[in-house]
């Protein structure tokens, strides 16, 4: 049996483009993704699988669809924020006081997990914060006007490497 990187090298233009649209239905019709946000989508299918099939982890659940800045839930009622990443920085973080508030954030999760994807989209790293932790690390984008964690050696010798 030929590898996919093999099948898929042989394939032509609109074969490979036609490929795309394929995957993307299977992978919805699993239920691996429920939109069109692949990468985003796909790190919380990982990160929900490896903390339900790894002992000692808490074991989440994803949330309603639309619920608010959280992703996934615990079975012991904790709010996961998962963002997934393939570089070094998350994306934004709404529902935050701007840079410079003096008013105090509210609360929007317990847990804020970081998956990093290789190249590959392959599972490569999982952080996780606490809300003290993301509190700490996350830093204020002045062009979007929001707040977004940048993945440092820091960052990662500083919160719980879970993978």
């Amino acid at each position: 049996m030929e590898s996919v990187e093999t099948f898929v090298k042989k394939l032509n233009d609109g074969e490979l483009v036609g490929c795309y649209g394929e995957v993307v239905r299977e992978l919805k019709a699993r239920k691996i993704i429920t939109n069109k946000n692949i990468t985003g989508e796909l790190g919380e299918y990982l990160v929900i699988n490896h903390y339900c099939n790894t002992p000692n982890l808490t074991k989440l659940q994803r949330a309603p669809t639309g619920t608010k800045n959280v992703d996934a839930l615990s079975t012991q009622g904790d709010r996961y924020s998962i963002k997934t990443i393939t570089s070094k920085t998350t994306g934004s973080f709404y529902d935050l006081e701007p840079k410079g508030s003096a008013t105090k954030d509210r609360q929007v999760f317990e847990f804020l997990i970081i998956a990093i994807l290789d190249e590959n989209f392959l599972l490569n790293k999982i952080l996780e914060l606490d809300w003290d932790d993301f509190i700490k690390f996350k830093t204020w984008n002045s062009r979007m006007n929001n707040w977004n964690v940048t993945v440092t050696q820091k960052l990662i010798s500083g919160v719980k490497n879970v993978l």
